[in-house]
């Protein structure tokens, strides 16, 4: 090699060292270690003599060095490629913990777990109920986040075992078919709902959980409310029961129900949970999700989310999630109550937690995808979820976005360590929880245009005018103007030509209004004429 050439030449190599290119590195110093090598061969006879030494043999020994030198970094270049091409699997991730269930609510495969998160007086009072064949019906109601998902399905259906329950989620759409389905999925001999209670030759209960999305108004409710009359009428020992668990605000509908069939069903109202109960239960999720927390943190959250009602299971389970998400991100597995305040408490780890799942969606979808979410599945007005979710076409219309970019972001929003969503049977998306909903409207709130606030209250309004045509769902003011102003954006659809009746309704509210106003105008300037004509 020429002199000339090694200064560039050692950059070269030093470079390839700095950048890890080590393949690259040996390759060169093998081929500069072959030349030399080479070079010091071929002119080894030229050497002269220097004080009576023979340099040749010098550059023959060297020459031997430099291929010996050569021959290593071949190895080491071998070796190299051989590492590299070895491919080393990857353990699969370890399964979500089944402690973590965020708005979730706890499953038959939890019901160990459930077992010691303090149901038990509630559960014996159910199996009691369920366990005699003289009791056709048992009514649970409880409030929002109770937990009664989790003590019919972890609880209960746990319990009672495949052979001799079927747990059911009540849908307001194809609910009849719905209901069969789940019943023949574990009694593949039932035929129908009407051949019900008969066709059971061994004592079983049927479990109907959120009822409250059932109604007898309903022509297409009919049967299963059908079936529940035929269940409270049969004569005793009955071979089977039902559960049904709702919502305390369908109390009123659940006894006009009971008052129609001249039947008083067993009652069992599910409280929220009392604070040492609540506590203990974070505990042991914690654990079970392997990592610890101070006392005084499990003290401090407790006393944030406790209500004068009690503890809501929800909380703690939405807790642990945050709690969980936070440990991950830090790399621990202890939190202490320092930790817990720097990060805002109980919403402020619920808050980041969302934002955090939202942060992975491209900044150009993240605020539509919002929008589509809290018009679709929420119902501002009453500032709860819409409890039949939406599909993905309908929440990428409300988005005002392709459904072929918005659907996988709802996929990953239902995933089991995401959890903010959850997908029904029939493709439908909902929210799992109302917890959700005001940090969805927060966020929502931090991404969306004033335009966009108004088009969620309009599309709320107008669904709540659809139900009863009511006038005081009709819009006025400045939100009317702002929808007159965005017209064509927001009158789209396969309902368009309901909402330019509603539109039209609205604007005609406000010429009314205007007309009236005007019209007491001039009553009154007419009076104050009249009146100082007269005193005149």
């Amino acid at each position: 090699m020429p002199l000339a050439d090694l200064a560039p030449t050692l950059r070269l190599i030093k470079y390839q060292f700095r950048t890890g290119r080590l393949e690259q590195a040996f390759t060169t110093l093998m081929l500069v270690s072959v030349g030399a090598g080479g070079t010091l061969s071929g002119t080894k006879d030229s050497w002269p003599k220097l004080a009576g030494v023979n340099l040749s043999l010098f550059a023959q020994y060297g020459s031997y060095v430099a291929y010996a030198l050569a021959a290593t970094f071949a190895l080491l270049l071998a070796y190299r490629i051989w590492k590299q091409a070895i491919v080393v699997e990857e353990p699969p991730p370890p399964p979500p913990s089944a402690a973590i269930k965020g708005l979730l609510p706890f499953t038959e495969d939890d019901g160990k777990l459930f077992a010691r998160l303090g149901r038990s007086i509630e559960l014996q009072r159910l199996l009691a109920i369920t366990q005699s064949d003289q009791i056709g019906i048992c009514a649970v109601r409880g409030q929002s986040g109770a937990g009664k998902s989790s003590l019919l399905q972890a609880g209960l259906a746990f319990t009672l075992g495949k052979e001799h329950s079927v747990y059911w989620e009540a849908v307001p759409i194809a609910s009849s078919e719905a209901l069969l389905h789940a019943i023949r999925s574990r009694f593949p001999e039932v035929t129908a709902l009407e051949s019900l209670p008969g066709e059971f030759p061994h004592r079983c209960v049927l479990i109907l959980d959120q009822f409250e999305q059932l109604s007898q108004s309903q022509a297409e409710h009919a049967p299963i409310f059908a079936l529940l009359d035929r269940i409270a009428k049969a004569p005793a020992p009955r071979a089977l029961s039902a559960v049904v668990g709702f919502r305390r605000e369908y109390f009123a509908d659940w006894m006009d129900f009971e008052q129609q069939c001249v039947y008083r069903a067993e009652h069992l109202p599910i409280n929220l949970l009392a604070a040492p109960v609540a506590a203990q239960a974070l505990t042991v999720l914690a654990t079970e999700a392997g990592f610890t927390l101070d006392q005084a943190l499990v003290d401090n959250f407790i006393a944030s989310v406790t209500a004068p009602e009690g503890v809501s299971p929800v909380d703690i389970a939405i807790g642990v999630l945050s709690l969980a998400n936070f440990v991950q991100q830090r790399g621990v597995n202890h939190v202490d109550n320092s930790d817990y305040t720097t990060a805002g408490g109980a919403e402020g780890l619920l808050l980041s937690f969302v934002q955090e799942k939202f942060d992975d969606i491209p900044q150009q979808l993240r605020g539509p995808l919002l929008t589509g979410l809290v018009l679709a599945l929420v119902d501002t007005t009453s500032n709860q979820r819409v409890a039949a979710g939406a599909t993905a076409p309908e929440i990428a219309a409300k988005a005002q976005v392709p459904e072929n970019l918005m659907s996988p972001y709802l996929n990953n929003l239902t995933h089991p360590r995401v959890r903010l969503l959850e997908k029904t049977g029939d493709g439908r998306y909902r929210l799992p929880h109302e917890r959700l909903v005001p940090v969805l409207r927060r966020l929502g709130g931090l991404t969306l245009a004033e335009k966009d606030q108004v088009r969620i209250q309009f599309e709320n309004e107008f669904r709540r005018w659809c139900e009863n045509k009511a006038s005081p769902r009709l819009l006025g003011g400045k939100d009317l103007t702002i929808v007159l102003r965005n017209r064509q954006a927001l009158i789209q659809g396969h309902d368009a030509a309901q909402k330019e009746e509603y539109l039209a309704a609205s604007v005609r509210r406000r010429m009314r209004f205007r007309v009236a106003t005007l019209a007491v105008a001039v009553v009154l300037a007419a009076s104050g004429y009249l009146s100082m004509r007269w005193a005149g």
